[in-house]
């Protein structure tokens, strides 16, 4: 059995190349009459995801599960933790951390500054945020 957990990485070795059809989910999702949650979870790809899916975001402006990892952004995406973190606002969401059985209903939402040092602090190659349509927001 395979555990690679579906990873693909652009440095793999180029004897075994694999060919991919991708889309944006804009294109897509383009005939979709709702769409409430998206799940994002690309190993250092969000933010490449996330450039192809802003019409979604802002027509239908679902909650967002992202997987959010500094250096697998920076590596994948070309894209700094701070700008990838700053572009969701920029769409007008609200970002919180997620973490096992954590409670949104009173967590304020959270700056960089804050997420960043909540990653540091789980020890972890990432952690999971949830943004939230400032609209929908708790807050």
């Amino acid at each position: 059995m395979d555990d690679s957990n579906g990873s693909i990485s652009q440095n793999n070795d180029a004897t075994h190349p694999i060919l991919v059809e991708a889309v944006t989910l804009d294109a897509f999702l383009q005939d979709e009459p709702r769409i409430d949650l998206i799940k994002i979870d690309i190993k250092g790809a969000e933010g490449l995801a996330l450039s192809g899916m802003k019409q979604i975001l802002r027509l239908h402006r679902p909650v967002i599960f992202s997987e959010f990892s500094p250096n697998a952004l920076s590596k994948t995406s070309g894209i700094s933790p701070e700008d990838y973190l700053d572009e969701l606002r920029g769409l007008g969401y609200e970002l919180y951390v997620v973490i096992q059985n954590n409670d949104f209903t009173n967590q304020a939402p959270q700056s960089n500054q804050e997420i960043m040092v909540k990653y540091a602090e789980y020890k972890s190659d990432h952690l999971d945020i949830q943004a939230v349509p400032r609209e929908r927001s708790n807050l």
